[in-house]
This record gives structure tokens, C-alpha cells and sequence, in this order.
């Protein structure tokens, strides 16, 4: 593990769960469910709110890390990936140092934003 393991700046270990799960994922199954008629967009973003409380508050001893990145923040850094792929189409990131390559521009508005206030 020691091998692969690399140090991410604080300001930025919860813009990959933004990035990688909210618009690079969550945000398309919310687009097909919404335009299958399957679900409300509201209906499924507060499903997702709801799956983030259940889960810090099955988890207790990380109360201190959930204050400290907030995951009902009211917006994200938007991480431009697809500038990454272009300016180095074989290697996006540096392992060594992934946080350095981001490409930031600008903030996303975070879909679970006031949400996260049922028990």
C-alpha cells in the first residue's frame, strides 16, 4: 500500500468524491432515471443526501472528519478532466502527485446542498 499511497493537500480529499462520484457519475444516473421517467430529480438527489447522513451517522468516531469536509457544502471546484486527457493523453496525472495536474475553473453547484438536515 505504501507504494501507491500519496499525499493529497486537505483542501482537496473531498473534491475527488465531487468530482468522481457526483458530476462524473451520479449526476448521469440522475439524467436517465429523471428522462426514463423512473424518478424526480429531487426524489433521487435527496437519496443520495440521505445515503451520506446514514452513512456519518453509522460512523460516529469520524464526526471530526465529516465537520471538517463538508459534504453539504453549497458548491465544488469544477475539475476540468477532460483538459487533462488533452494536454497528455497518456499519462492525465502525475501518481507521484495528483493534486498538482488539477485543472480547476470555476465551482459547481453541489446537488445535496441543504439537504443533508434529516436525521
Amino acid at each position: 500500500m505504501e507504494r501507491i499511497r500519496v499525499d493529497v493537500p486537505e483542501d482537496k480529499k473531498l473534491l475527488s468524491i465531487f468530482t468522481d462520484v457526483f458530476d462524473c457519475f451520479l449526476r448521469f444516473l440522475n439524467g436517465i432515471l429523471v428522462s426514463e421517467g423512473l424518478l424526480e430529480e429531487d426524489t433521487f438527489w435527496q437519496t443520495v443526501a440521505d445515503c451520506v447522513l446514514a452513512y456519518q451517522h453509522s460512523t460516529p468516531h469520524l464526526a471530526d472528519k465529516f465537520a471538517q469536509h463538508d459534504m453539504f457544502a453549497e458548491d465544488f471546484a469544477l475539475s476540468c478532466l477532460n483538459r487533462l486527457q488533452l494536454r497528455n493523453n497518456l499519462e492525465m496525472v502525475d501518481l507521484q502527485d495528483p493534486a498538482g495536474a488539477l485543472q480547476l475553473i470555476g465551482t459547481l453547484k453541489n446537488p445535496i446542498a441543504g439537504l443533508g438536515t434529516r436525521a
